[in-house]
């Protein structure tokens, strides 16, 4: 197997979503200190352009108001548009992979 698990698609996506899960933590425990939400800024580039396009939803009521609501509306923002780049991700990188291998 060697290099090839390394270099395969899936491991790049695990490392992607990896990253994605430590910056909202980040952001999370960042939040409870300061409160202004600067700490998911990195999350948010990082799942760019979804999260731009889907941040307008962040003024509607259905979040609620609340300690959790900030945490919860950026959860669930950066899950859609993280899962959305994870899949686009893999099916670029196993297209390179295809042409590269034949």
């Amino acid at each position: 197997m060697g290099n090839a698990g390394i270099r395969s698609p899936r491991f790049w996506v695990k490392i992607y979503v990896a990253a994605l899960l430590s910056l909202f933590l980040l952001g999370a425990a960042e939040n409870i200190v300061d409160s202004e939400g600067m700490g998911f800024l990195p999350l948010i580039v990082l799942t760019t352009p979804w999260s731009w396009l889907l941040m307008p939803t962040w003024n509607l009521p259905m979040w609620g108001s609340g300690l959790l609501a900030r945490e919860l509306m950026v959860f669930l923002t950066c899950a859609f548009s993280g899962t959305a780049n994870s899949y686009i991700l893999f099916f670029l990188l196993r297209r390179r992979e295809q042409k590269e291998s034949g």
